[in-house]
């Protein structure tokens, strides 16, 4: 009998779990709206007139560049009058904007429903297309097929926002593994489009899932074609032509397209590492070896650092240098356990992050800054520790702070999930370089 009750238990533990972020996606904006809202009542000079939309959001923008994103928040909150008399103004949008980029996502959602009871179509476009926006940014697809499907994207948006749509609407018909239709919504963007290197390079990941491998490359010569300038996304566009010439064995074109990705770029230690495996099938080990040990000068805390470590260590065992290998094996190792320690420390320290050296919070700070899901929730704690601060009524008081709570749970719950997986991959390359090393002892 107790064993079924602690199954029982177990098994409504879980589905709890899994109801948990849903009701907090609603209880969310809800709660944190009525705060805001509560505080801007009791703020009246933030009230401004209904005909001053131009003062409201040069106030708006001036506290937002100054980094006080709750007085922008506020004066939003406090102008809800001036913003529904102003809806039809293009610029309403750009304050839809900042709201989901600092989370107040409740009122940004009352701004679309301004827009919605107005009866001006071309204002709640453009308010659902920043929602949209925002769910891409929180990879919620079908929402943002749903959201733009449900606009005149053609007429009612601007062009370089319909251009931004239509590449939307492919990439959450992508996820859905849609490839054929959403490559339709990309191939409507023209060369003269400023998202057209965009649409050519998620073609060329449409074409790749699908192994159509000599239309990917085309598509991402056809984007390098339009302007070959050495910028952040022709990196991007360098980097995924090498890996998949990569994958299909055109080594020496790799390498070709690993060196146009500048050595300043985010993508750089993805295409020192691509350019040093070309280089190991190439059996250029020297080649591959100068790749990997340039890697290995990084002091960041990069997957491709990491693996190069190990890579490294092999190269050296090619060129049977088992001595100097053997030496490499063992700076990975202990590379590899400083890692770990570092990971065990983080994830224990997450709930008194305090005690944390400087260096290890900047540490943590690199670890979660790729990782939309976290950012959110760090966001939210932003907002919520703000509302903590001010002088609210009893009731909003105590279900900010509830809120808050669940929040920070979440967000812990998130980045422990991470720090995990990022142990399991670092004790992988552990284990085979302890294994490397006692090879090249059997083999002595």
């Amino acid at each position: 009998m107790p064993l079924l009750l602690g199954v029982c238990w177990l098994l409504l533990a879980q589905a709890s779990s899994a109801q948990q972020p849903e009701s907090l996606d609603e209880d969310y904006p809800r709660i944190s709206t009525r705060a805001l809202q509560e505080l801007a009542t009791k703020n009246p000079t933030l009230v401004m007139d209904k005909k001053n939309i131009n003062g409201l959001i040069r106030q708006v923008s001036r506290a937002d560049a100054s980094g006080n994103s709750p007085q922008a928040i506020l004066l939003i909150a406090a102008n809800m009058p001036v913003l529904q008399h102003n809806i039809g103004e293009k610029e309403i949008a750009g304050l839809a904007r900042l709201l989901f980029k600092h989370q107040a996502t409740g009122l940004a959602k009352d701004l679309l429903a301004l827009a919605s009871r107005s009866g001006d179509g071309y204002a709640e476009a453009r308010l659902t297309f920043e929602y949209a926006r925002y769910l891409a940014s929180q990879q919620q697809w079908q929402d943002v097929y749903s959201k733009l499907k449900a606009i005149d994207i053609n007429n009612a948006l601007s062009q370089a926002d319909a251009d931004e749509a239509q590449i939307m609407l492919g990439a959450a018909l992508q996820q859905q593994k849609k490839h054929r239709v959403a490559v339709e919504y990309f191939a409507r963007l023209k060369p003269d489009s400023e998202q057209y290197r965009i649409a050519q390079l998620n073609t060329a990941v449409a074409y790749i899932r699908q192994d159509w491998w000599t239309d990917a490359h085309i598509a991402i010569k056809n984007a390098l074609k339009v302007s070959p300038s050495k910028d952040e996304l022709a990196n991007r566009l360098y980097t995924l032509l090498g890996f998949s010439q990569l994958q299909h064995g055109f080594y020496r074109d790799a390498r070709e397209s690993f060196r146009h990705v500048h050595l300043k770029s985010g993508y750089a230690n993805r295409a020192l590492l691509g350019l040093g495996a070309a280089a190991l099938h190439q059996e250029d080990f020297i080649g591959a070896l100068n790749a990997f040990n340039h890697l290995k000068k990084k002091d960041e805390h990069d997957i491709s650092v990491a693996e190069s470590y190990l890579l490294s260590a092999f190269s050296l065992v090619q060129l049977k240098q088992n001595k100097t290998a053997s030496a490499s094996y063992t700076e990975a190792i202990t590379y590899y356990e400083r890692l770990l320690a570092l990971y065990s420390t983080l994830s224990r320290s997450l709930a008194t992050p305090d005690q944390l050296s400087p260096e290890q919070r900047k540490s943590l700070t690199i670890e979660l800054r790729d990782h939309p899901e976290i950012q959110t929730l760090a966001g939210r704690q932003q907002l919520l520790n703000f509302l903590q601060s001010q002088p609210l009524s009893a009731n909003t008081a105590k279900a900010v702070d509830a809120l808050a709570l669940r929040v920070n749970q979440a967000y812990l719950e998130q980045v422990r999930v991470l720090l995990d997986k990022k142990h399991t991959i670092i004790d992988s390359y552990l284990s085979q370089s302890r294994f490397g090393l006692a090879r090249l002892f059997d083999s002595e």
